[in-house]
């Protein structure tokens, strides 16, 4: 039976890499991506170049003043005291203002305020992400994926652009499947889990989807090239999908999974799809490289994939995982790993330069 690895992409393998370009002292003091502990914190901070010492800019307040403001109030801020902004998870807010929405009936004013909070935090979060994360790759993951068969498979819970960009650059055969999957082409859920993939679980800031649920575009994503048109030297690059191109509705969104513990998958849908596809290739996988995944609690698909080696008929898969958490057999992290891969030997790194040095061992 084929025997093929699975490289598994968390929020770590982008804060922890390693990122290119730098052509300027302002891009250099944006170079760290943010984590979803302490995203609002992370994202105000400009790191320390040559040219500058390190700053706080309020980018809550002055983009999205209402949110800001709720943040502050519920949470219980000190106005813009930076180190306030520490440990507020993204996740925990985006939840809050979820099940705020659902407690109120559609069409009230409470129901109206939380969706439109929640509309603002998800813009917040992409544009953030989106300038931290245009047109870079990183020298770690090109060192690692170099090293990727034709049939090994790439699955990322990110939404930026930094593996595919990554992918791009070193010509990895994934990215071709992976661009002929979006253009519609080879999507049955058994014949595309037959080759090597790439898979963005949780969608993509540059997926654009309609905002008309009456239109076939709500469920699928439009991409930023065409049928017949070269890959855009800027993956983020969205300009052409100003409305929808088939039904004319007016601001499309991008297509990402919220970071809720309410995650709308819904059947039949293009992301439904690719975790069918995810769920296929497990059989032929030996070894599952996780780098800087945490198995966060509101991340009930992700263990339910990976709970599926259960049910397959080959040996249990070598596990490695980047995270420095698991220097510590009694920490949570440890015990997860453990738990969803008994019988599993697990390899340890601490870090995502430790781990590329050392990836020619590992494939």
């Amino acid at each position: 039976m084929e025997s093929s690895t699975l490289i598994v992409l968390g929020a770590g393998a982008s804060i922890g890499g390693c990122l290119y370009p730098k052509s300027n002292s302002w891009q250099e003091s944006l170079n760290k991506m943010p984590s979803t502990e302490n995203f609002f914190y992370d994202v105000s901070q400009l790191t320390a170049t040559a040219y500058r010492e390190e700053r706080h800019v309020n980018q809550l307040g002055m983009m999205y003043e209402g949110l800001h403001d709720f943040i502050v109030q519920t949470w219980g801020i000190e106005g813009f005291d930076p180190k306030g902004w520490k440990g507020i998870s993204v996740e925990d807010v985006f939840t809050f203002l979820d099940v705020g929405e659902r407690m109120y009936n559609s069409g009230t004013s409470y129901h109206k305020a939380f969706s439109r909070l929640k509309e603002e935090l998800e813009g917040f979060i992409c544009l953030m992400i989106g300038v931290r994360s245009a047109d870079r790759d990183c020298e770690f993951l090109m060192d690692m994926f170099h090293h990727l068969d034709e049939d090994d498979r790439v699955i990322s819970f990110n939404w930026d652009t930094i593996a595919d960009m990554t992918l791009q650059i070193v010509h990895a055969p994934q990215f071709v499947s992976y661009t002929k999957m979006l253009r519609g082409e080879d999507f049955h859920v058994r014949q595309a889990s037959r080759k090597g993939q790439f898979l963005k679980l949780h969608g993509s800031l540059n997926w654009i989807a309609c905002r008309n649920r009456n239109c076939h575009l709500h469920r699928e994503p439009v991409i930023p090239f065409s049928n017949d048109s070269a890959l855009p030297a800027s993956l983020l690059d969205t300009e052409p999908f100003e409305k929808c191109p088939e039904c004319g509705y007016d601001r499309p969104r991008r297509m990402i999974v919220p970071p809720t513990s309410q995650k709308l998958i819904r059947k039949g849908s293009f992301l439904h799809r690719l975790w069918l596809i995810a769920r296929d290739t497990l059989p032929r996988i030996s070894t599952v490289i996780f780098i800087g995944y945490s198995f966060p609690a509101t991340d009930f698909h992700s263990e339910w994939l990976f709970r599926q080696f259960r049910f397959i008929d080959v040996r249990n898969p070598e596990i490695v995982v980047v995270n420095p958490e698991m220097g510590d057999r009694n920490s949570r992290m440890w015990h997860k790993y453990s738990s969803i891969f008994p019988g599993s030997r697990i390899t340890p790194f601490a870090t995502l330069k430790e781990f590329a040095g050392a990836a020619w061992k590992v494939f």
